[in-house]
């Protein structure tokens, strides 16, 4: 099946990358986690990002004994220092146990229980280990090249300020882009696209204005000099019952009957 269109916009977002340490057969990545069968008891999780952050935090409140291991002197590298340091203050008042300049290097099973190894030769016993090492733009299968568009790192599409990609009438948003990987960033531009992608498509191949409205559509910009406003006039007043600008006299109400 064949679907055609004038626009087509790309928003297929990401996918976990998978642990690389001896024994990641036995860890899972952040997307099994939605399919556990029961919560285990004790959980490592490796990666210090929003996503590690966010389930070591969901898990802990659900009772589990949660262990976060990221390389990192502190979570959530690139957001603000201050935030990061209230961040682990905060986690770790909640009982979240943070191994901060850590890697996992192996991950052996017994039975159902796990020891991970760290690089600094500590060991932990735990029942999960849970990977959230980040993800990559699920491109893979796509067959973008022959449609022309250009990848980038770790098969990102490149958008200009448009949204636009390599091919001006392809469109890309979202965790594709591998910018800012955020879902209320990908809703904010899903959003900005629906709202600004309405001028037809240039037979040049150039692509349409870009996506800014920084006025209502039922308004104009303020120009640099406005015109003067006309002179008010006063309207006539008058204390009869008509008004002077009638022609002949209104008629009266008909009674409402009781």
């Amino acid at each position: 099946q064949q679907v055609t269109a004038a626009r087509i916009v790309i928003a297929v977002g990401g996918r976990p990358i998978p642990p690389d340490f001896p024994g990641a057969e036995h860890a899972i990545v952040s997307d099994d986690a939605f399919y556990l069968p029961a919560l285990p008891p004790r959980i490592v999780i490796a990666g210090g990002g929003y996503i590690a952050v966010e389930f070591a935090g969901l898990f802990q409140g659900l009772g589990a004994q949660v262990d976060l291991v990221y390389r990192a002197d502190l979570p959530l590298r690139g957001f603000d220092e201050d935030m990061r340091t209230g961040l682990a203050e905060a986690m770790t008042a909640q009982g979240i146990r943070l191994h901060p300049g850590r890697t996992i290097t192996r991950v052996n099973a017994t039975g159902t229980i796990r020891q991970v190894t760290l690089n600094t030769g500590e060991t932990l016993e735990t029942d999960l280990v849970c990977s959230a090492l980040g993800r990559t733009p699920y491109t893979a299968d796509l067959g973008l090249d022959a449609a022309g568009v250009t990848t980038g790192a770790m098969g990102s599409i490149p958008v200009d300020e448009t949204s636009a990609t390599s091919q001006p009438h392809i469109y890309a948003i979202g965790d594709v882009t591998h910018r800012i990987n955020l879902t209320p960033v990908a809703i904010a531009e899903g959003h900005a696209l629906a709202d600004t992608s309405t001028a037809p498509v240039r037979a040049t191949g150039t692509s349409p204005p870009s996506p800014r409205r920084c006025f209502p559509r039922h308004r104009s910009p303020p120009s640099a000099s406005p015109k003067p406003k006309p002179p008010q006039t006063a309207r006539p007043t008058s204390t009869s019952k008509n008004s002077p600008r009638c022609a002949t006299p209104c008629p009266s109400a008909p009674a409402r009957p009781s």
